[in-house]
């Protein structure tokens, strides 16, 4: 799933960022590994692209240490929307139950072989992210992949 996040920031998809985010907070996965995971895109995949990201994911970190499960979860959410909201572009979280709906009876669903990151040589062989094309490579297209499968 955190590959499935990573993409979503990638391709500047906030809903998907906020979907993929809320499913690994909803499903178990420790909050401070994902809060880990956003500050890292923040200064890898945006950077200087948007300084503010750094901070953002840093405050959302903190905001988590200090409210913890379940009230914390949102700014770590909040965090990957802004990471999944492109530079020139400004959008705002609406009905942030919807996400949570969607999740209902999916946090056990596989995520898109096409999402998943091949680290090794059987996951390449087994499809692991095959057909996803990198949306920055790709200027004025998209990556053609759907992140949120109830969409």
């Amino acid at each position: 799933m955190i590959s499935a996040l990573h993409k979503s920031v990638r391709e500047s998809d906030p809903d998907a960022s906020a979907y993929w985010c809320l499913r690994m907070l909803e499903s178990g996965e420790d909050p401070l590994f994902v809060a880990r995971r956003l500050v890292r895109m923040a200064s890898e995949d945006i950077g200087l692209a948007d300084p503010a990201a750094l901070a953002v994911a840093l405050h959302a970190k903190e905001a988590y240490d200090f409210l913890g499960t379940p009230e914390g979860h949102l700014a770590l959410v909040e965090a990957a929307i802004y990471s999944g909201v492109g530079a020139e572009e400004q959008c705002h979280l609406s009905g942030g139950g919807a996400v949570a709906k969607d999740l209902e009876g999916l946090a056990a669903d596989p995520v898109p072989p096409q999402l998943r990151n091949a680290v090794t040589k059987l996951m390449k062989e087994s499809g692991y992210g095959e057909g996803y094309k990198y949306a920055h490579d790709f200027e004025g297209e998209s990556a053609g992949w759907i992140a949120c499968p109830s969409a």
